[in-house]
């Protein structure tokens, strides 16, 4: 048995043989292991309920792999357990109970001769029983589940629905198995649905199910201990990734053929091998939004937006060779952060455009573009983790700079780190889908919908393939009428979200262009309730509208390269910008304060630092100036100094 966390209290509870109806045990808080009875089996649950997860938490059923090892894989899960708040419950399927793969992997729905065995013989009949008498033991009402599955977990998870689509799963994710039952009636069960234990309508089930093919692209060892070599499943590829992929098209080609929507997603871990631990993060990605989060003052929650941000290493490293030294080296990662904590400590949530790939690659495919981008997998998430919880856009003309494989290290190393990305992924589903974060204010709930975007750019697309389609991974790009679509969808199923387009655009040191002006006025219409722009490395202008501001570009947050600020006599100063959301008489108030930072690091010596009120003057000017505020916009800027430091509040009527 693998030991249990030292920080964890281990239960072992041996429930009597009644029915499940009277089966309830009032498991405490903590990890440990329940026995379930039913139909003549014992099947012990290894479980573990969070210190606040109340009644209604969420609950995902864990299936284990060939080793049967359910205990491991309950350990596995804890953090994500923590963190996300489910009750978790990995039942285990042992050899000697269920001996052999035709017991466990494929349900054992048929006997030895392939006839058809009553369902109540099948092991797949027992999974609601457990999720109910789990339910009164820990007396949890959720009315569905979650289920997840690992290796022949995978197979036992995806053949599950197959044989039992009627189950109470909300959502299942099926990661790395070794072979797959394909929905096709020309191929022999367990590969294919001939002669399988299914009813003549299921093929138009089971393209219908909530099922997510989650594959992890080093799992491309052919010649695993553990992976079957019959003809039958070499037919489906060479190692568990190939065949996975093969399942996924076989589900394509015969929703097509029916007619019918496919309801299965594709999804990627990128860089994880043959592990339960390492699919795990991307696995719980997969089956839950991310977790709400309560703010430090109960009365209200502070959302930082960081405008362009890189740990630079791809320009200290030249800097270096010409004997100019290297900050990173010779100061450390934390350096420049100097000035910023304050701010980072007095929010809630941070909201931050990476510009650069985390990647350890050095030889870029893109041999003609300039300026490509390289930082630490490790120390830049590293930077922002201290503080809290934190969200990286990879919306930018930098995410790609060291190709698709640079964009899957990106994504490995951010979800490695517990961050939140978007604005990039797999495909354009995957790329285009908003970050929806959950606030809790007192006793209010506030939904923050998040669109990342890269604005188009002929080059871009063409010579360098930075944005993602159909089935090719990458950044996802401004796309006014598909973002007037998922606008009006999220205000039927979310109609108090705050909908913010963080999106990236512009040119570099420059004021906005007409471009900028006309996306932001057709996403007003489209009804996004605050424009955060980034990619300039500077502020740009700030206008107002009947719906609030739009803040075109807010500049650089920290980006460890000199900077071409006096080359382009550009004003040294950057805006990021903090959402402090409150609730009065029931309604949600929004305050938008910017704080004024100077960016320029031949200025700082790479210490970004917050202004003085003789410079925050000066931006004000400028504001002014380039945003053509009228006395009603002039009106509504209050000055001020907190404990974050000098600040722009820009109030809404």
């Amino acid at each position: 048995m693998t030991a249990v966390l030292p920080s964890v209290i281990c239960l072992v509870l041996t429930v009597a043989l009644l029915p499940l109806s009277v089966q309830a045990a009032n498991l405490a808080p903590g990890a440990g292991r329940h026995e379930v009875r039913h139909a003549g089996k014992t099947i012990p649950v290894w479980y573990f309920v969070p210190e606040d997860a109340g009644n209604d938490a969420p609950v995902l059923i864990v299936m284990h792999g060939v080793n049967r090892d359910a205990d491991r894989y309950r350990d596995e899960w804890i953090p994500y357990a923590r963190k996300y708040r489910f009750l978790l419950l990995v039942p285990e399927f042992s050899k000697q109970a269920f001996p052999g793969e035709d017991r466990y992997n494929s349900g054992n729905t048929l006997d030895e001769q392939q006839r058809p065995l009553p369902r109540d013989q099948w092991t797949f009949s027992l999974i609601e029983p457990i999720f109910d008498a789990m339910k009164l033991a820990t007396d949890n009402r959720s009315e569905r589940y979650f289920l997840y599955g690992h290796s022949a977990g995978a197979q036992f998870v995806h053949r599950f629905l197959f044989h039992v689509p009627e189950a109470r799963v909300v959502k299942a994710v099926a990661a790395n198995a070794g072979w797959w039952t394909l929905p096709d009636t020309a191929v022999k069960f367990p590969y294919g649905f001939q002669g399988a234990a299914l009813d003549g309508d299921a093929l138009k089930k089971v393209v219908r199910l909530p099922l997510v093919v989650l594959l992890g692209t080093a799992d491309i060892d052919a010649q695993h201990v553990n992976l079957r070599r019959t003809p039958e499943a070499m037919a489906q590829g060479p190692h568990r990734f190939a065949r996975g992929k093969s399942f996924y098209d076989a589900g394509k080609r015969q929703a097509k053929k029916l007619g019918v929507p496919l309801n299965w997603q594709l999804a990627t871990a990128p860089g994880v091998g043959h592990s339960n631990l390492g699919m795990a993060p991307f696995a719980v990605r997969c089956l839950f939004a991310p977790p709400t989060i309560t703010s430090r003052n109960p009365e209200r929650v502070r959302v930082l937006f960081g405008g362009d941000t890189s740990g630079g290493e791809s320009y200290q490293d030249e800097y270096a060779k010409i004997s100019e030294g290297n900050v990173l080296t010779e100061k450390g990662y934390e350096y420049g952060m100097a000035n910023l904590d304050r701010l980072l400590k007095n929010v809630d949530y941070s909201v931050i455009n990476l510009e650069t790939p985390l990647t350890a690659r050095r030889d870029s495919p893109l041999k003609s573009k300039d300026y490509l981008h390289y930082s630490d997998m490790v120390k830049v998430p590293a930077l922002f983790n201290r503080f809290g919880p934190v969200a990286f856009s990879l919306a930018n003309n930098h995410t790609l700079d060291h190709g698709i494989e640079g964009l899957d290290d990106t994504r490995a190393a951010l979800v490695a780190a517990g961050a939140d990305l978007f604005g990039a992924g797999e495909n354009l589903a995957d790329a285009a889908r908003p970050l929806l974060q959950k606030f809790r204010v007192g006793d209010k709930s506030i939904t923050l919908a998040i669109f990342g975007t890269f604005e188009y750019r002929q080059d871009y697309d063409e010579d360098y393939h930075f944005y993602a389609g159909a089935e090719r991974a990458g950044c996802a790009p401004v796309d006014l009428a598909a973002v007037r679509v998922a606008v009006a969808k999220l205000r039927r199923e979310t109609p108090q979200a705050y909908v913010v387009y963080f999106v990236h655009w512009g040119g570099n040191y420059e004021w906005k262009n007409d471009e900028q002006t006309k996306t932001a006025r057709a996403l007003r219409e489209a009804g996004v309730d605050l424009i955060v722009g980034h990619g300039a490395h500077l502020l740009q202008e700030v206008e107002h509208d009947e719906r609030g501001w739009i803040f075109y570009s807010v500049g650089n947050f920290l980006f460890n390269s000199r900077g071409r600020y006096a080359a382009h006599k550009a004003p040294p100063f950057s805006l990021p910008l903090v959402a402090d959301f409150s609730v009065h008489e029931a309604r949600v108030k929004v305050v938008l304060r910017a704080y004024p930072i100077v960016s320029d690091n031949q200025l700082t010596g790479y210490q970004p630092r917050f202004v003085t009120e003789e410079e925050l003057s000066t931006i004000e000017s400028l504001l002014v100036e380039k945003s053509g505020w009228d006395a009603s916009a002039r009106e509504a800027v209050k000055r001020g100094t907190d404990e974050c430091g000098p600040f722009l509040e820009f109030t809404t009527k």
